[in-house]
């Protein structure tokens, strides 16, 4: 991985449990070319990350199989129905030995490895670190270890706003020209809009 603080452990957590109820029918395998939406949010987070881990449902067996190729961890969801905070806890959980872990949605697969690179240089073990497109708000957010007890916390479908409300200060905003940081594919005509701009 090429970032300025490299010795330090950066981790992806991508929470993948959900049950895609706008979308009508199960979005994560949606195909994109060769790959799925889900799969290739997974393969661009393993090209830059030290360590990926995908959360599913216990009964997810055809998307474990399908993951099962790539070079990541895998854990169910410990409680039905499952929820984003449900999600983003069991993997932060999983993932106490990281420096860093970015909250990669399953969802927004046209996030490029650059716009990954370039938040990981911004981050430390004492910052949350988020893209920003034209003032939007846009993901993946990069949290540090000093807010994992708080992450661990989480629970329900609610994401991690409470923590980034709650610290702040501690955020650190960058900027990019990429508006796949704010393009996740809730229906069917977002990815086709995505595709066709």
């Amino acid at each position: 991985m090429d970032t300025s603080n490299h010795h330090l452990i950066h981790a992806a957590l991508v929470p993948a449990a959900g049950y895609s109820v706008r979308f009508g029918g199960d979005k994560r395998k949606k195909r994109i070319d060769k790959d799925t939406l889900l799969t290739q949010t997974v393969k661009r987070a393993i090209d830059v990350y030290e360590e990926v881990l995908i959360v599913i449902r216990h009964d997810d067996d055809e998307i474990r199989r399908e993951l099962e190729q790539y070079d990541a961890r895998i854990i169910a969801a410990p409680s039905y129905p499952v929820g984003l905070g449900t999600s983003i806890a069991a993997g932060i959980s999983a993932l106490r030995h990281c420096h860093t872990v970015s909250i990669c949605l399953a969802d927004m697969p046209f996030i490029s490895p650059a716009i990954h690179e370039g938040l990981l240089k911004k981050s430390s073990p004492q910052s949350i670190v988020r893209p920003f497109y034209r003032n939007n708000p846009g993901h993946p957010v990069t949290f540090g270890s000093d807010f994992f007890m708080e992450l661990e916390r989480l629970s329900g479908d609610i994401g991690a706003w409470p923590v980034i409300k709650k610290n702040i200060d501690s955020l650190i905003s960058v900027e990019v020209s990429d508006r796949a940081v704010i393009t996740d594919i809730d229906i069917k005509s977002d990815l086709e809009k995505f595709l066709n701009q």
